[in-house]
């Protein structure tokens, strides 16, 4: 069945051997596959199913459990970058086809500067309509430009609405050209910079660093060719973190409340391997604590380190950060006891919990 224009389907395809499933496909405004379209399913009632993204040749597929009831989808949603379509499914068997061919839109294009003037790039924003909805995000290339179709009115563009929060209010309802300076607002800003350096000195230029504020915002930026960094914040920092590939290995904590540099420098602020054992007052083995890096207060540091469970006789390695100065050991339930020691590197620790 044609609806608008558009192949639709209401019974899902039910491949012979495997589960009943849902598939079709997506095509752009040059009626070319389009990717990275992200579709909704709708059963009858109003129902989200799910939501899936096509692939490079603008293909999805969903797919139940083996044995659960053939799927009845009552309609389906694409959204591509500001533009969204909506069709009621029909009662073809084929899979369905939707085209964003021919849909009224416009294309919003600009530049990210930084407070410095600087173009800003791999920054995530957000544009909002009128309703405070999320229309569609858009990430800044290596140039701080950024380009997006829309189909609907949007009010305002958040930068990077994760961390930073900055909020632009401007009306976007044609073709047009922005540039986002954030040195109008530059009294707003402190900036942390400086160099991330590996075990051996050397700059990382690969790695991720992370500004924790006081209320607990993550701000993250990459580094540059020469293992450099700058973070931009409303708010101060109250530590940096470095990773790569997602594991943290440098930490550093300080108070950041003004426009300052900093080096993180594995060989100082970097995580060393410490082993210990967790035991009862008496001198038992407690099995399976979980052992998390603590402050000299003895609070629990978390988010930084992946978490260690020691051995069925209380025994356990853990990466802990050179800054942090305690282990806390939490026993399993039901009795969820709790012990902190203070670590030096090359002793065994021992956790007593009571």
């Amino acid at each position: 069945m044609l609806l608008g224009g558009l192949a639709a389907q209401a019974e899902p395809v039910v491949e012979r051997g495997a589960s009943p499933t849902i598939r079709g496909r997506v095509l752009g405004l040059d009626g070319s596959p389009q990717a990275l379209a992200v579709v909704r399913i709708f059963a009858p009632d109003g129902r989200r199913i799910t939501e899936v993204v096509t692939d490079a040749r603008g293909e999805f597929r969903y797919a139940t459990r083996a044995k659960a009831t053939p799927i009845v989808a009552g309609a389906f949603e694409v959204q591509w970058e500001g533009l969204v379509r909506r069709v009621e499914a029909g009662s073809a068997a084929e899979p369905v086809e939707i085209s964003l061919a021919g849909m009224p839109h416009f294309t919003v294009r600009g530049r990210l500067l930084d407070p410095a003037g600087q173009p800003w790039a791999g920054v995530d924003l957000r544009l909002r309509d009128e309703r405070g909805d999320v229309l569609c995000s858009v990430t800044t290339d290596p140039a701080g430009a950024w380009r997006l179709e829309l189909g609907g009115t949007a009010i305002a563009i958040e930068v990077d609405p994760g961390g930073l929060g900055w909020r632009y209010k401007v009306e976007l309802s044609r073709a047009r050209e922005l540039d986002l300076d954030l040195r109008q607002a530059g009294w707003s800003f402190l900036a942390v910079d400086g160099r991330v350096l590996d075990e051996r000195g050397m700059p990382v230029i690969d790695a991720l660093v992370t500004g924790v504020t006081v209320d607990g915002d993550a701000i993250r930026r990459p580094t540059r060719g020469d293992g450099s960094f700058v973070l931009w914040s409303r708010k101060p920092l109250e530590r940096l973190v470095a990773s790569r590939d997602g594991e943290p290995f440098a930490l550093h904590f300080a108070r950041f409340d003004r426009n300052q540099s900093c080096e993180l420098d594995a060989r100082v602020h970097g995580f060393v391997t410490v082993q210990g054992r967790v035991i009862e007052p008496l001198g038992a083995g407690v099995p399976y604590a979980t052992i998390l890096p603590a402050d000299a207060r003895g609070r629990p540091i978390t988010g930084i380190a992946t978490p260690v469970r020691a051995d069925a006789n209380g025994d356990f390695t853990a990466r802990v950060p050179r800054e942090l100065p305690r282990l806390v050991a939490m026993g399993a339930e039901p009795k969820m006891r709790q012990g902190n020691v203070e670590w030096e590197l090359g002793d065994e620790v021992v956790i007593v919990v009571r």
